[in-house]
């Protein structure tokens, strides 16, 4: 008992500093052969080889040297030198590939991200622009909001802000729909929104702004209260996205992008997009797990606290045929036929073959919602399947049964559940 005892007051004692016997990673960066990353329930940086194993740390909750006052921090490479920012703390760490305090700066600019851009540190800063002829006592807590939802930024080198890159602003439809993250190669600076079909790109010395084809404008979700005075602002978008329409961006050389995405026109996929071209070139269904990084032979996920590598070849081993599914309805009296489609979506995620759902009534999984797309992938999101989403009622063959399959794009409907195998129809997976 004194032991259990013990036990739990450690437990309790690291919980209070902000510590985790498992670390929940994010932000990788793969430099020099080596992933660096965030332990953000650490208040840590790792150092890890290609297969995940971690090398070394640094870094603990606190406001002294070496430590980190929040786990939202930003880090970049400048050479071989790491640059990591500790934004409510104002302080910048320089380290070395082992993880070694190199030196300290407190930057007076408002620094939100980090980018290496030619071999130099710049600075994402935010600006803050109150309109004319307002002063103190006319500032209300809406006009204050609205001033909030107007985001002004610049991008300057760090330590000398008056030397401006590029700048721009935007008009936040609610505030987690104005999340940013930025990465950059030193040639390339992206900075795209996870929730929105938005992509600013610094390329060739000019700032430019465009969206991917063929993908919802905003992720999708669940309705907000707005009544609220706090969340007044957000009265025209009032909504809480339930998934990540930009999983991430690689910058895999010096006129490209790798973007993973997960849409409920698309499904989860890996679009390759050429900046000079301006277009996508490729586009292979996406394994599970967060794309962290690439080199000269490997993509790298990060799924369930691991590292899994895929050749480009792996990723496309069985990119045909396509699978449909056909839902007419997911209802009680389907239980076999549920069971069955879950085995085979988890078959199809584990083989990356691309797959969509055609669903017969958008009404098929609650009461008509505002915007039925949301109800659908709301309820998707909560089954944990994911895939592109269309709605049709003029395919008669299609939907005899609950829930049908078609294997290709003229093969047979089957209806769930059946006695069919994929590894039966689909050569790849023999």
């Amino acid at each position: 008992m004194l032991f259990s005892n013990a036990v739990i007051t450690l437990l309790i004692i690291l919980s209070g500093l902000g510590l985790s016997f498992n670390p929940k990673l994010d932000h990788f960066i793969l430099h020099d052969g080596y992933f660096y990353a965030v332990a953000k329930n650490r208040y840590e940086i790792v150092k890890l080889d290609r297969k995940g194993n971690t090398l070394t740390t640094s870094g603990r909750r606190g406001r002294g040297p070496g430590e980190f006052s929040t786990a939202q921090i930003q880090m970049t490479f400048t050479g071989d030198t790491l640059c990591v920012y500790d934004g409510i703390a104002k302080r910048l760490t320089y380290f070395d590939e082992d993880l070694n305090i190199v030196k300290e700066q407190f930057p007076k600019e408002n620094i939100v991200y980090l980018i290496s851009y030619k071999k130099e540190l710049f600075g994402v800063i935010s600006v803050l622009q109150i309109p004319e002829n307002e002063n103190d006592e006319k500032l209300g807590i809406k006009t204050l909001q609205e001033i909030g939802l107007n985001r002004h930024y610049k991008i300057a080198p760090v330590g000398a802000p008056q030397n401006v890159l590029a700048s721009y602003h935007f008009k936040s439809v609610n505030p987690v729909f104005s999340l940013q993250k930025v990465r950059s190669n030193g040639k390339i600076c992206s900075i795209f929104f996870p929730y929105q079909n938005k992509f600013r790109i610094y390329y060739k010395d000019r700032l430019r702004t465009f969206s991917l084809q063929s993908l919802e404008p905003l992720a999708l979700g669940k309705k907000m209260d707005v009544k609220s005075e706090a969340l007044y602002p957000y009265k025209d978008y009032p909504y809480f996205p339930v998934y990540k329409l930009v999983e991430n961006v690689l910058l895999p050389d010096d006129h490209s992008l790798n973007v993973q995405v997960q849409s409920y026109k698309q499904g989860e996929q890996l679009l390759f997009y050429d900046l000079d071209e301006d277009e996508i070139t490729q586009t292979i269904p996406s394994p599970e797990g967060t794309l962290i990084g690439r080199d000269r032979n490997y993509f790298y996920f990060y799924h369930n606290r691991e590292i899994k590598k895929y050749t480009l070849t792996e990723l496309k081993q069985c990119a045909y045929p396509p699978i449909t599914f056909y839902i007419s309805t997911f209802g009680e009296q389907c239980y076999f036929c549920k069971q069955q489609f879950f085995k085979l979506y988890g078959v199809i995620r584990d083989y990356n073959i691309p797959y969509h759902f055609v669903v017969k009534d958008p009404n098929w999984i609650s009461a008509p919602g505002e915007d039925n797309y949301r109800e659908v992938v709301n309820a998707m999101y909560q089954w944990h399947v994911w895939g592109a989403v269309r709605f049709t009622d003029d395919c008669d063959d299609c939907f005899e049964g609950d829930i049908n399959m078609r294997i290709g794009l003229d093969g047979k409907v089957i209806s769930l559940p059946d006695t069919t195998t994929l590894s039966s129809k689909i050569a790849c997976m023999e």
